[in-house]
């Protein structure tokens, strides 16, 4: 039996909302229940810069195919997923300024420890300035490793922790080249969402190298 004051500090810390680890980790992740009005603000970070930015997303529609968000911050727009919150399309206004084929495939449900997918897409996309859009072929792999708790700032979630390793071969007018990208996510049942995302991505022949954390600000769920 713990003591009084231990028992009321985590009462207090319960009734508080603190981020504290107290939930297992989960087993098994079902496809989201996304629902209209969910709000989340992420901060993207350079880290070679150490630029940041925020844009906050929320949900504005949801049918049985899709889930439309809108932009607003750093990048405005609207962005379309699968209904397994797989990136399909980004628009800015009116204008189609990326587009995955079938979808950007991050997450593949139900995730538990040691689901695996490898699955290829096709993504093109519009440069500014540029005359010719960029039209690239991706092989994605990807494996659950593991469950565990991850601290952003929103707070401390239990999460699955997923491993990318991704390569890429890209054509843009009469050039030509390829890369790499290796990244690491946590998706957290909690919020039907990844929470973090930490990746490096790399075209050598171009001399290009950029790395990126991407943390979970806030959420807010649907009124």
């Amino acid at each position: 039996m713990c003591s009084l004051k231990l028992c009321a500090a985590v009462a207090v810390l319960v009734l508080s909302g603190t981020s504290v680890c107290l939930a297992q980790a989960p087993e098994r992740a079902e496809r989201p229940d996304v629902r209209i009005g969910e709000a989340a603000v992420y901060r993207d970070l350079t880290v070679r810069t150490g630029e940041k930015r925020d844009t906050t997303f929320v949900v504005i529609a949801v049918d049985a195919d899709k889930i439309v968000t809108e932009m607003s911050g750093s990048t405005s727009g609207t962005r379309t997923f699968t209904r397994d919150y797989n990136l399909a399309e980004i628009r800015t206004g009116e204008l189609v300024t990326f587009t995955a084929k079938p979808s950007w495939p991050f997450l593949q449900f139900p995730l538990e420890v040691g689901r695996k997918w490898d699955i290829p897409f096709e993504v093109s996309s519009k440069v500014r300035g540029q005359p010719a859009d960029r039209q690239a072929k991706w092989r994605w792999r990807a494996r659950v490793v593991a469950a565990e708790a991850v601290t952003v700032p929103a707070g401390t979630f239990q999460a699955f922790k997923i491993e990318y390793d991704g390569s890429f071969a890209t054509r843009q007018g009469n050039q030509s080249w390829t890369g790499t990208h290796k990244e690491t996510a946590w998706f957290a049942p909690e919020n039907n969402r990844i929470v973090r995302r930490d990746y490096e991505q790399a075209a050598p022949s171009r001399n290009f190298l950029e790395h990126h954390v991407i943390e979970l600000l806030s959420f807010k769920a649907a009124p």
